[in-house]
Parts: C-alpha cells; sequence; structure tokens
C-alpha cells in the first residue's frame, strides 16, 4: 500500500485514538491497559513539546490513517537532550505491508534534524515479531527491565532497544 508519511495533527486525534487502542488490545503492543478516549490523545498531542514529533502514514489513495510514530522524552534531565524514547502502532488492518519500516525510516531522519543521536525502545518480551522488525532495522539490544508490568494477571519483561543516528 503506497503512504504518506506527515506531521500529525489534532485532526488525526480519532484515528490515533483507535489506532492506539487496538494495540492495548492486541496485548503485546503497551503496557498500557486503560482504553484511551479521544480526550486523552488530545491533551497528549496539545502538549507536546514540538521537537517530539509524532508522525502519521496515511493511504496515499484513501488518505486514511493506517499508522502513527513519535518521538517521546526518554528522561526530563538536560543531560538525555539528545535521546529520545519512540512509540509506534500501526492500525491492524494496515499491518505486515512495510509501513512500520516507512514510519520509522521517516521519524530517524526528522530525529537527526532536531538534533537527537539516539532512539531507545521498549518492547515487551513476548513481541517476538517485534523484536526482530527492530533488529532488522538496526536497533541493538540494551537489557530487559524484569517483570515491568502486569498484562493480563501476568508479569512481564520489556527489553531495551537502542539505536544510534549519528556518530559522536
Amino acid at each position: 500500500m503506497p503512504v504518506k508519511v506527515r506531521k500529525a495533527t489534532t485532526k488525526d486525534v480519532p484515528a490515533i485514538t483507535e489506532i492506539f487502542n487496538q494495540g492495548i488490545e492486541a496485548g503485546v503492543a503497551t503496557l498500557e491497559t486503560r482504553v484511551q478516549q479521544e480526550s486523552d490523545i488530545m491533551s497528549w498531542m496539545e502538549n507536546r513539546d514540538p521537537r517530539y514529533m509524532v508522525l502519521v502514514a496515511e493511504d496515499a489513495a484513501s488518505g486514511k490513517v493506517c499508522g502513527y510514530v513519535s518521538l517521546n522524552k526518554f528522561n526530563f534531565k538536560s543531560a538525555y537532550t539528545g535521546v529520545a524514547d519512540l512509540s509506534i502502532y500501526i492500525g491492524k488492518e494496515c499491518r505486515g505491508q512495510g509501513i512500520g519500516h516507512i514510519l520509522l525510516e521517516e521519524l530517524a531522519e526528522e530525529a537527526k534534524k532536531e538534533g537527537f543521536y539516539k532512539l531507545v525502545l521498549n518492547v515487551i518480551s513476548k513481541n517476538t515479531k517485534a523484536l526482530k522488525f527492530y533488529e532488522a532495522l538496526g536497533y541493538s539490544l540494551v537489557g530487559v527491565y524484569k517483570d515491568q508490568g502486569i498484562l493480563n494477571g501476568e508479569w512481564v519483561d520489556a527489553i531495551i532497544m537502542e539505536k544510534f543516528l549519528i556518530e559522536k
């Protein structure tokens, strides 16, 4: 599916909300368990530092948003201004079509322009498909947060990964 990547706007809130809630429903994409309302996502969008962008991928033919990726603050201490955490979610009808790869490549380019030198992320250990996906895109295993959260009544580990965007 040909897609167009662009910066998200508040008009994308309904689609982002739906896609994020599909990630919660999947049970391996996030440790969030509370279904989000559009007002939650609107607040998240409106209170972001512009440096920490949200990008959406939309179907080039229909204009429907099929996925999104965001840069998030890794840590509020000034020493970490070159490091960003990332989140990515793809709508269930759009998965397996290369959209995640396109979004992450675009995000990396935008992150470099904003002065980030490294991206980090966490993957639920049961999500082996995501681990392989990130490894294929050059993300490296850093470590494991043991028993990081509870999903469906069971403690799960979070795998920590990173990717350097520029040489220091």
